[in-house]
């Protein structure tokens, strides 16, 4: 849906960071170098900024049964605090972002479309659009040296290391 959250809903009264959630034991949490930890530090680094509102996306998977959230054992040390807002429904990420004023992420791929929607973002774990100077990283990516921006990021991600199949047809088509 495009229509943000009742609990978001509203004119915004403080600095709004949205920490985006991932399926525990998800194989890209382990790719971007990342453990439980990694989330446990993101909730602690957004909570340390005394002024900001924390927004926790939940991960869809985790509601459903037999899954589980990989921030959500983090979040019982900030249960009753009135910073925390918990969105656990559905909802277009970029009306998401349009309520935010950055994104805190693992490995999430959300992260890089916050990029694209201009929102500051913060890696927590080395997502393949980590360390190229277009995120804040928490985590070092000594390999990476060059600087990209989004646009190249994206054009090497989308168009050139992606293969695309027509649904119909099932033949390799170009984007």
């Amino acid at each position: 849906p495009d229509a943000l959250p009742q609990s978001l809903a509203g004119e915004k009264r403080r600095h709004r960071i949205l920490l985006i959630d991932q399926r525990a034991g998800d194989a890209s949490i382990a790719g971007a170098l990342a453990s439980d930890e990694n989330f446990r530090r993101m909730l602690e680094t957004a909570f340390g900024k005394a002024d900001a509102e924390v927004v926790v996306k939940i991960h869809p998977d985790a509601l459903c049964p037999g899954k589980s959230s990989a921030i959500s054992p983090s979040l019982s040390a900030y249960e009753g605090n009135e910073r925390l807002t918990i969105v656990s429904e559905g909802v277009n990420p970029y009306t998401l972002f349009s309520a935010v004023d950055e994104v805190y992420v693992v490995a999430s791929g959300m992260g890089f479309e916050a990029l694209m929607a201009g929102k500051p973002v913060t890696c927590f774990g080395v997502p393949y659009y980590a360390g190229w100077g277009v995120t804040t990283d928490m985590v070092d990516v000594p390999r990476r040296t060059q600087r990209r921006t989004v646009e190249d990021i994206f054009f090497v991600s989308w168009m050139r290391l992606s293969r695309y199949v027509d649904p119909k047809t099932r033949r390799l088509v170009s984007v």
